[in-house]
């Protein structure tokens, strides 16, 4: 064998071996820690997974604590025929927000009172299997009775008709515990795929709930315990959960998809290529500099040895040279071979960089999720599952010097009905904004429900609670500047120590509440008359600046209406709805009304809202509320071509048809930002074009052959 071939074989054993050994190498050093890092994760889901489990069922036991002590629902316990309860506080809109599909009362003895359900795709025979099964279950389990009994709060898993519920009981008293029992209040919430959802894309993998009648045989009665099945593509972690009944039959299963894990496999593969490519290319190289650098020189060291024997003393030979030639090519290839390996190291940094990038991309995603699981969207502030848990934080450790200020935004329905959800919005971020300006960045400040504020703060002295309390019903009252006014209803409470692991600080939350509740019921009507007296002030200011044009339209609108021989109290409708037949378009935005240039289509749908906004107005004001109906329809056309609701003829009402023709008399004779004056004769022609189109041709004749000329002897006297 040549001594190039045994070169060679030699270094392809070589490395062939190096190969081997780096890949080993990276395979035990890498691989463990890859797979510690996705056991670490999964521990991190199922915790959270818990978690957010456990989170729902105590949210809906607070919800049901809430009510349980509350009078009204003892009275409505007791006499459920009384359907007032049920109207004010039992709506749809109401137990969605409270998150509750079904509330049962039941009478002392577990017999079902009273249902309410908002599982409206349920047949009535679904139902009534849903509440039979109930009372047989629970009449099955003297347990959970006895629970009740003592007054103790009940909640949990259960499954009822075939259906996974959560479920929160407890007795119902009077809100002071005096008196009997009017029985116990249940609610449930289905454990449908939407809440699964919700929690899938918080711990962003695959959260299902199933049955599974084997769980005993596989992992035994174990409760809280996770168990864990993995394959190549998926960890499939599995919970047992027991239902409040003491029974196992249904488990959480949480998929997390391993993509780390292949991930790491596929570059073990490039790993592999990328060095038996880099060996083959570096025995090629071998061999070929071993052909320039020896076996060539040697060959020719050869032939010139067989020369010299054969040749005479006399002739001269000369050993070839050449050797620089040699060694700067393979300098060069070396150079082309350090090259391949920087553009190898560069691929390598990049596909790093590109896991560094997905690893901030996923912390960033999950620093997002837990912000938004603990921070109210629309105003910034803490929502109430973080509420829970501070109150919950310092109920363990114990806390001194601590307040609390709740507040509750009075005549949000009234804006909400009238100007819009905009608006009302505004006033709430308005709100929680004077939260932020009085109090100190140390208070915890949560916005609990729909209108509801509440603010933590320990370690103050009473008296900073109390000035605080001053300066936000007084900084409330001073917010004005032209908008809405802040009607907002404080209650205030102080505990100078709460020692750990009791129910103070719960107790002090609900004294604060109703404290401000106290002051809500009393100003009740005088938060609905503020209210009403700022829409009228914002309608008095949009009407000074078209004063001149009001003016001629109410004088004109009388004229037309008296020639009409309309009665006084119509003359009365025609008067006020002359003047005030666009107070919707305060609820329109600023820069919207003063445009001159031309509206796209959008922005002319924007505007035409106005009606039904002033018809909105008009109903909570009592001055206005017998035109409310006349300033929704002063913009039908009397070929139905108007808007909004496309009225023709003689459905609109006659008030609005005279507004109608003298509005747009009246427009077209004066200047405005939307239009030039006309020429007399132009404004004649172009009425006479809307007659029978958009005007009433029978007022429109009167109009024109009546007054159109004492008009025009007005106007030139002016």
């Amino acid at each position: 064998m040549r001594i190039g071939t045994k070169i060679a074989f030699s270094q392809l054993a070589m490395g062939a071996l190096i190969v081997a050994a780096m890949y080993m190498a990276a395979y035990w050093v890498w691989a463990p820690e890859y797979e510690r890092w996705e056991e670490r994760q999964t521990a991190d889901k199922e915790k959270w997974t818990q978690h957010l489990w456990a989170a729902e069922e105590k949210r809906l036991a607070l919800t049901v604590a809430d009510w349980a002590p509350w009078d009204e629902l003892y009275e409505f316990a007791q006499q459920p025929s009384e359907r007032k309860f049920e109207r004010d506080n039992l709506s749809e809109d109401a137990m969605s927000n409270l998150r509750v599909e079904w509330m049962l009362l039941l009478d002392p003895a577990y017999k079902i009172r009273y249902s309410r359900s908002l599982l409206g795709d349920w047949e009535e025979k679904e139902r009534l299997r849903f509440e039979e099964d109930w009372e047989t279950r629970l009449a099955a389990s003297p347990d959970l009775q006895e629970q009740l009994r003592r007054g103790e709060s009940v909640k949990g898993l259960a499954i009822l008709n075939g259906r996974p519920v959560l479920v929160a009981a407890q007795q119902i008293l009077h809100s002071d515990k005096r008196g009997p029992s009017a029985g116990y209040l249940v609610m449930f919430q289905a454990v449908d795929a939407d809440l699964l959802k919700e929690f899938s894309q918080m711990l962003q993998a695959s959260l299902v709930l199933e049955q599974d009648k084997t769980l005993q045989e596989r992992y035994g009665q174990i409760a809280g315990a996770w168990f864990e099945e993995k394959d190549e593509r998926l960890i499939r972690a599995y919970w047992p959960l027991e239902d409040i009944f003491g029974q196992y039959g249904m488990v959480l299963r949480l998929d997390i998809e391993r993509h780390l894990y292949q991930e790491m496999h596929h570059q073990y593969q490039y790993f592999f290529l990328l060095s038996l490519a880099v060996l083959i290319m570096s025995l090629f190289v071998s061999v070929y500099g071993l052909d320039v650098l020896l076996t060539r020189r040697l060959r020719r060291l050869g032939d010139f040895l067989a020369d010299i024997r054969n040749v005479g003393s006399e002739k001269q030979f000369k050993l070839p040279s050449g050797g620089n030639d040699e060694l700067a090519q393979i300098a060069e290839k070396i150079e082309k071979m350090l090259e391949r390996l920087r553009e190898d190291r560069y691929q390598i940094d990049k596909l790093n960089q590109a896991l560094q990038g997905e690893l901030k991309e996923r912390q960033k995603a999950e620093e997002q999720m837990q912000y938004h699981c603990w921070h109210d969207a629309l105003t910034g502030l803490y929502n109430r599952t973080f509420l829970e848990i501070v109150l919950n934080e310092y109920a363990q450790s114990g806390v001194k010097g601590f307040g609390i200020i709740c507040g509750d935004l009075d005549g949000l329905k009234i804006v909400n009905d009238t100007l819009g959800h905009e608006a009302g919005d505004a006033l709430l971020r308005r709100t929680a904004d004077l939260f932020r300006k009085i109090l100190p960045e140390s208070a915890i400040t949560v916005r609990t429900g729909g209108d509801e504020f509440v603010s933590l703060l320990i370690d103050i002295r009473e008296e900073d609670l109390w000035n605080w309390y001053q300066r936000l019903q007084t900084e409330a009252q001073k917010q004005d500047g032209g908008q809405m006014p802040l009607q907002i209803s404080f209650g205030c409470r102080y505990q100078e120590c709460c020692v750990p692991g009791g129910d103070e600080l719960h107790n002090l939350l609900r004294e604060a509440d109703d404290a401000m509740y106290r002051q809500k019921n009393f100003r009740k009507q005088s938060t609905r008359g503020v209210v009403i007296q700022a829409l009228l002030k914002m309608i008095e200011l949009h009407e000074s600046v078209t004063n001149g044009h009001s003016q001629r339209l109410k004088r004109l609108a009388e004229k037309l209406a008296r020639e009409m021989g309309l009665t006084e109290e119509q003359v009365e409708k025609v008067i006020l709805l002359a003047q005030f037949r666009e107070i919707g378009r305060i609820g329109l935005p600023e820069p919207l009304l003063t445009k001159q240039e031309p509206l796209t289509e959008a922005e002319r749908q924007e505007i035409q809202r106005h009606a039904e906004i002033g018809y909105r107005i008009a109903l909570v004001i009592p001055e206005l509320e017998s035109i409310a109906e006349l300033i929704r329809t002063h913009h039908e056309w009397w070929n139905g071509k108007g808007y909004p609701r496309g009225l023709k003829g003689e459905e609109i009402p006659l008030e609005s048809r005279i507004v109608a023709i003298v509005d747009a008399y009246d427009a077209m004779t004066n200047f405005s930002v939307y239009r030039a004056t006309r020429e007399a004769e132009q404004v004649e022609l172009e009425l006479r074009r809307g007659r029978g189109l958009q005007f009433d041709p029978v007022l429109l004749d009167v109009f024109l052959e009546k007054m159109l000329g004492e008009e025009k002897q007005t106007q030139e006297v002016e």
